[in-house]
């Protein structure tokens, strides 16, 4: 019986497996996996919400920083592109382009 896997043997001594009858570890496997994706999914999209917002918050400040700034001085510039930049992974965020 060396190199033979547990079911081999246990067949090859005269034991029966139902083929339509899921094992309980097998179930309680298939529902550990569906409740850890699950939760996968729920926190990945708490962290996007969160994300979200906080885009949300800084490209409206760094909109006042542009109005706020003499365009294309060096200050307007780098409020400029960091609000492009916000713009841009928000729209991704929302599932645009």
């Amino acid at each position: 019986m060396e190199g033979i896997s547990f079911r081999e043997a246990f067949l090859l001594l005269g034991g029966t497996y139902s083929q339509e009858e899921e094992t309980s570890f097998a179930r309680k496997l298939r529902v550990y996996r569906r409740r850890i994706e699950k939760e996968a999914v729920r926190k990945r999209r708490l962290l996007e919400g969160q994300e979200k917002r906080e885009l949300i918050r800084q490209t409206d400040g760094l909109w006042w920083c542009i109005r706020l700034y003499p365009p294309l001085s060096e200050p307007w510039c780098d409020a400029y592109n960091a609000w492009q930049k916000a713009v841009y992974r928000l729209e991704y965020l929302n599932g645009g382009r």
